[in-house]
């Protein structure tokens, strides 16, 4: 049960580093289409 905790909360910890990762880069396409239009 412990290691299915750990292993939930890791996994967590790895999307969360993903998202803040590619976050910033989808939402400068974003402003990089806005200024383009």
């Amino acid at each position: 049960m412990i290691k299915i905790k750990l292993f939930a909360i890791s996994s967590l910890k790895n999307a969360l580093d993903l998202f803040l990762n590619f976050y910033p880069i989808m939402s400068l396409c974003k402003v990089a289409k806005m200024l383009k239009a």
